[in-house]
């Protein structure tokens, strides 16, 4: 599964690792 920048709740779903997700996430999100 791949992070979804667009779902904040990806990162809690993300087994590849939480910190990559939220990264992603917070790039996506100013």
């Amino acid at each position: 599964l791949k992070c979804n920048k667009l779902i904040p709740l990806a990162y809690k779903t993300c087994p590849a690792g939480k910190n990559l997700c939220y990264k992603m996430y917070m790039v996506a999100t100013p």
